[in-house]
């Protein structure tokens, strides 16, 4: 008895199939090649700003050391506080460095697991009271809900360097920042920022197609560090939108999907 073989051919994509996936092939690869055209320039930019500190606490430390210099007490508490707040820009300024060339490498480990979104919200909160001043809670955060699913140190890491960014740059309204939740997401909205920022975050953030964006408004370290939170975000399922609320202002509104909606 003959058995048939299968035809399998229409299973074959057609020349038209295969052409139209190597354009969007070749796209996708010319958007990471721009990408990273775009981001080198940052990263330079801030490997000079780090030398540049470096060299201040070298010269800070020389002058301290030099016996041919007296320096009453005043002087020298005030040598010492420009030395620790270098040292301090030093070490920010590195771990960028490193946090971003991981992520155009793709060897950033984050290990997610399922954490208390209040406790998240209440160290990022507590961290930024003392150091950004533009920045305010609107109201008290729920102190119970459903479990997300994140890496602890990476999204606390995410949400400061964005908290940074909305701090540096706004003008001279606040930022109003205000935490919900919903039965299947949990909410962060930051409210009062101006349109190029906002634009920003909206191409920086976007998962789909992230881009890095340059803008007059941004210094490049802090154009890296609104990269990086985007992109560790993404990396976590967050996604980064610009809504409007119900009085018509424009507002930056990140999503954390809950691990047991509701």
């Amino acid at each position: 008895m003959n058995v048939k073989e299968p035809d399998n051919r229409s299973a074959s994509p057609s020349f038209e199939e295969l052409r139209r996936q190597n354009l969007a092939l070749r796209q996708e690869i010319d958007e990471i090649k721009a990408t990273r055209r775009s981001i080198w320039p940052m990263l330079v930019e801030t490997t000079r700003r780090l030398q540049i500190t470096s060299a201040s606490v070298k010269i800070a430390v020389s002058s301290l050391l030099d016996n041919g210099i007296f320096w009453d007490n005043a002087n020298q508490h005030e040598f010492l506080e420009t030395i620790n707040v270098s040292i301090d820009q030093v070490s920010e300024l590195t771990r960028l460095l490193v946090i971003a060339f991981r992520l155009e490498a793709g060897s950033l480990d984050l290990r997610r697991e399922t954490q208390m979104m209040p406790q998240i919200l209440s160290v990022v909160q507590d961290r930024g009271t003392a150091r950004l001043s533009k920045l305010t809670w609107q109201s008290a955060f729920p102190r119970e809900g459903n479990l997300v699913l994140v890496d602890y140190e990476y999204f606390i890491f995410a949400l400061e360097l964005l908290s940074q960014v909305f701090d540096s740059v706004t003008s001279a309204q606040p930022v109003l920042v205000q935490a919900t939740e919903s039965a299947e997401n949990w909410f962060m909205d930051f409210e009062g920022l101006d349109a190029s920022m906002v634009q920003a975050v909206q191409h920086m953030g976007n998962c789909e197609a992230a881009s890095l964006v340059t803008s007059e408004h941004l210094s490049p370290d802090n154009t890296l560090r609104l990269y990086i939170a985007c992109r560790i975000l993404c990396q976590q399922g967050i996604t980064i939108e610009a809504q409007s609320n119900p009085a018509g202002k424009v507002l930056v509104r990140l999503r954390v999907p809950a691990l047991f909606p509701r």
